[in-house]
């Protein structure tokens, strides 16, 4: 029985760059498209076939994610308007927490809510950081002068 490959490995063959042409003989330059000739191993073929499917199914992928109406901006907003809310409530709480026990204004956060903050979205910690800033003074206060 004969082997499917021969014994060498097989010749390289000629394409064109852009349109993938064949080419045959020693032209430098695609007669279809006037592009640069280039020699091509079985090896390249196949990681070139690899690369065309995978940016195919990338593309099909955006595509449906586009359709979904899954809107960047949205999703930021959203995220924000979390964020925003969940900053109040940890505001009101903390600034109420500190008035109670009598400790001055905080400057920056506590380090539990830096923590907390580290791994979540820019926006949701935009939205965060403002809204606790606003609630916790007022919340603050707030306590400060009650009896």
């Amino acid at each position: 029985m004969s082997p499917l490959w021969p014994w060498s490995p097989p010749p390289e063959t000629k394409r064109c760059r852009y349109c993938f042409e064949e080419i045959p003989g020693e032209a430098e330059v695609c007669p279809l498209c006037g592009g640069i000739v280039i020699r091509v191993n079985p090896q390249m073929a196949k990681t070139l076939i690899i690369v065309l499917a995978l940016v195919a199914v990338v593309s099909v992928f955006q595509g449906i994610l586009d359709r979904t109406g899954l809107d960047r901006a949205e999703v930021g907003d959203r995220e924000y308007a979390r964020g925003l809310e969940a900053g109040r409530e940890a505001g009101r709480r903390q600034g109420e927490q500190d008035a109670l026990a009598g400790t001055e204004l905080r400057e920056t956060f506590p380090a539990r809510l830096d923590y907390f903050l580290r791994s979540r979205k820019p926006a949701f910690r935009e939205g965060f950081e403002k809204g606790y800033v606003n609630t916790y003074y007022s919340a603050y206060k707030r306590k400060d002068r009650a009896p």
